[in-house]
């Protein structure tokens, strides 16, 4: 893990098919059911659109929401 030039806090970055992208560093669990409202990207570069909000034991899997640091003027973390 690294932390943003920008703003400090820790993240990584994941291979998509588009190239790395820039991702917060804590994971988060998903839900497909509901209204998709947020996308994620799981470790492995997939992007899921989903919720971030359900009972646990009925999440779909976890993975990392973008990172959008407002005092970012590029992807260059």
């Amino acid at each position: 893990m690294m932390n943003c030039k920008h703003c400090g806090l820790e993240i990584v970055r994941i291979d998509t098919a588009n190239g790395k992208m820039v991702c917060n560093a804590d994971p988060v669990q998903y839900w497909l059911s509901g209204n998709p409202n947020t996308s994620i990207l799981t470790s492995n570069g997939e992007t899921i659109y989903c919720i971030l909000k359900g009972k646990p034991e009925k999440a779909h899997g976890i993975g990392y929401t973008l990172h959008t640091c407002m005092e970012r003027s590029g992807s260059d973390e």
